[in-house]
């Protein structure tokens, strides 16, 4: 495997059978998945999912759905709460696709009434407990669907929560407590909007967590997972997935060695893997996994070995003397990801097993 430097690698078959587990699984609930496409940001695994029968997706800014309705999806979600200062680019985007945004406050509907050119589907946020963004006072949920209501250009489409706070679940019963509590208080809220005399909206949740180990979506119209089509080391140590399930990392090449400290140094930083961490059994901060890396994959999470410190470039591994042994300077290690989002938004392009390479998005962050 021709690797110089550090690339961001996947597993097609993985990828793969993650995406068809949960084309599976929206087909038994008969609801949509519109999966959160900015984990992979990428029109070469959107064709995955559209090989799948995925049609509708969700993204996390304007810039994204751009890029994907240049990719030819016609059905996308910002699930961003609206910025009113894109409201140009809404509009002519609007044109061009089925377009959805979000909406969590009296003040950012109402001036969306007073922009608006092009007919939108609006979702009103709902906070459950994540303390992000959302409406959480029912006289402001009903405030804002009578805005709604009153623009011929705006069609209510129903509500829409992310429940964040399951990230912080200590146990995949919890994840399941949280799955459920979140779908009743939607369906509640419906039932209040329509007791006040408005049509039955759609209801829409998602992240992977609760959607990876809950079955259960009776009243739900759709989800919005997306870091399933990688999965990381966050979903795994949540009980989300297994390790088996995991489609993504770092490959990283080998530049130093300090036998007496336990250490390898690996050309791969903060700049690559990014500064989420999580923390060992023993207290200490790990900001990623470690396995060994050949042409035909990687092998399972090495114990005892992990990503101890990162600067910007340099990657520190902590590890024992039989690893260290077998590690030799100008080998590939391949570092599991903390949080797959963050790594993967750190690269231009893929490279899968077989070494085919292929451009994602560019970073939605830079200037322009």
């Amino acid at each position: 495997m021709k690797i110089t430097k550090p690339a961001l690698l996947i597993d097609e078959n993985k990828v793969r059978q993650n995406i068809k587990k949960f084309v599976a699984k929206t087909a038994k609930s008969k609801i949509h998945l519109r999966p959160h496409f900015k984990t992979h940001q990428s029109k070469t695994i959107g064709n995955w999912f559209k090989e799948y029968g995925v049609s509708r997706i969700t993204v996390s800014s304007v810039d994204m759905a751009k890029y994907f309705v240049n990719a030819g999806w016609q059905d996308i979600t910002v699930a961003f709460p609206l910025n009113i200062r894109q409201m140009d680019a809404i509009n002519q985007l609007a044109h061009k696709c089925k377009l959805g945004v979000l909406v969590e406050s009296v003040d950012s509907t109402s001036i969306l009434t007073e922009k608006v050119t092009t007919p939108l589907s609006v979702w009103i946020e709902i906070d459950q407990g994540y303390h992000r963004t959302g409406v959480q006072n029912d006289n402001i949920l009903l405030a804002i669907a009578e805005i709604l209501e009153k623009e011929s250009l705006l069609n209510f489409t129903g509500l829409l929560t992310h429940a964040g706070h399951a990230y912080s679940a200590q146990s995949v019963d919890e994840l399941k407590k949280i799955h459920q509590s979140s779908m009743l208080d939607l369906k509640q809220k419906q039932g209040e909007l329509k007791k006040q005399g408005f049509s039955e909206c759609q209801l829409s949740l998602g992240d992977t967590p609760t959607c990876s180990v809950s079955d259960e979506y009776t009243g739900i119209d759709e989800i919005r997972p997306g870091s399933f089509v990688f999965y990381d080391l966050e979903q795994l140590s949540l009980g989300a997935c297994t390790e088996s399930e995991l489609a993504m990392g770092v490959a990283c090449p080998v530049v130093a060695k300090y036998p007496k400290r336990n250490q390898i140094i690996i050309y791969g930083g903060a700049v690559h893997l990014s500064k989420e961490f999580q923390i060992t059994p023993t207290g200490e901060k790990s900001f990623g996994k470690v396995a060994l890396l050949s042409d035909e994959g990687w092998s399972s999470a090495l114990q005892g070995t992990y990503v101890s410190s990162i600067s910007q470039e340099h990657g520190i591994i902590h590890t024992d003397t039989s690893t260290l042994e077998k590690v030799q300077i100008g080998d590939i290690l391949f570092i599991f990801p903390v949080h797959a989002c963050l790594t993967a938004n750190l690269f231009s392009q893929y490279r899968t097993l077989t070494g085919v390479q292929f451009q994602k998005m560019q970073s939605f962050c830079r200037d322009g």
